[in-house]
């Protein structure tokens, strides 16, 4: 998906109504309310809002993926909700990053790696003036 925003603008309202369409989700979700540090690092590129917000809508949209592949035939099983928990990572072409986990048959079963695409990769790949493209 493309937001198109005004570059260096706090107008995060897009992105903010994208997420107002997501679908609710009934998944129990751990996660750390400390989403930039030293270990996982906002870019100076982008404002904390701004970041927190695409964060946010990141994990959203993921959390829809697990509901839809996990639901089902975690439900039918056990009548139980389905656990994930996301885990501060760090790759090397995004930041801040994170890894995703489903608690699955009595263990926590690692998904998948994540994370805000680095200002670096954007210019690579030819997209101009992030963050005005995600």
């Amino acid at each position: 998906m493309t937001w198109k925003l005004d570059p260096g603008s706090e107008d995060v309202s897009v992105i903010q109504e994208s997420m107002k369409s997501l679908p609710k989700t009934d998944i129990v979700v751990e996660d750390s309310e400390d989403h930039f540090h030293a270990s996982n690092p906002l870019q100076t590129e982008y404002s904390p809002r701004m970041a927190t917000t695409v964060v946010m809508h990141l994990k959203r949209t993921l959390e829809d993926v697990v509901q839809e592949i996990f639901h089902r035939a975690h439900i039918t099983e056990t009548q139980e909700k389905v656990r994930i928990r996301w885990i501060d990572a760090h790759f090397p072409f995004t930041s801040p990053s994170y890894e995703l986990e489903v608690f699955w048959e009595g263990n926590w079963l690692e998904l998948l790696g994540c994370g805000v695409v680095t200002q670096n990769v954007l210019d690579n790949a030819g997209v101009p003036n992030s963050p005005k493209y995600y």
